[in-house]
């Protein structure tokens, strides 16, 4: 914070990194091509680089209206039909037997929202509570119909503060951020 330190480009089947950068900071990714910029003093330098090596493959100059174009095209509500993400749990999200099922896995110690996603028959919920002076945030899915647990796991152990959008859905994957350092992928079956 308050900017990237890095680009780094990750092969979920190799399962290493393919390469990484620190001078450019992260756009976009279109075309099999890395949007990114350069920050100076008062305007930004784009750039394009390969998405497999990380070589740059074009200087896009400074002008920020083309590249603003063409990332609010790319995230339009189409690109993002098969995402699911938290929404705020309360009273009225359930019916009264599946809210108090879901009491049952919920801490009296909770600190802000309860997120959730109803993927199917599963919840899946994150929230923080205090512990020792720290939050910790815990994540669990549960299967309403069978009214049981199916998963639980700690996603931070030690925080200062809540940390929102701990998880989110693309297509059947689910997507858990751990420890601010680790992306926990699972597939939803």
């Amino acid at each position: 914070m308050p900017g990237h330190k890095e680009i780094i480009a990750f092969s979920i089947d190799q399962q290493k990194v393919l390469w990484r950068n620190d001078y450019y900071n992260f756009l976009f990714v279109k075309d099999d091509k890395v949007y990114t910029f350069k920050q100076r003093f008062e305007s930004r330098d784009f750039y394009t680089l390969d998405i497999m090596t990380g070589e740059m493959i074009e200087e896009l100059g400074t002008d920020p209206v083309q590249i603003n174009s063409m990332r609010e095209n790319l995230y339009s509500a189409d690109h993002y039909k098969n995402y699911y993400f938290p929404e705020t749990l309360s009273s009225d999200s359930f019916d009264p037997v599946s809210y108090n099922f879901i009491q049952n896995y919920v801490d009296e110690n909770v600190t802000g929202n309860i997120e959730y996603i109803r993927f199917g028959d599963l919840l899946l919920m994150n929230y923080h509570k205090k512990d020792t002076g720290f939050l910790t945030n815990s994540f669990y899915v549960l299967d309403i119909n069978n009214r049981k647990l199916v998963m639980k796991e700690v996603l931070n152990h030690i925080t200062k503060a809540v940390v929102p959008d701990s998880f989110f859905i693309k297509d059947d994957l689910l997507f858990l951020l751990k420890e601010r350092q680790q992306l926990l992928v699972f597939r939803i079956s």
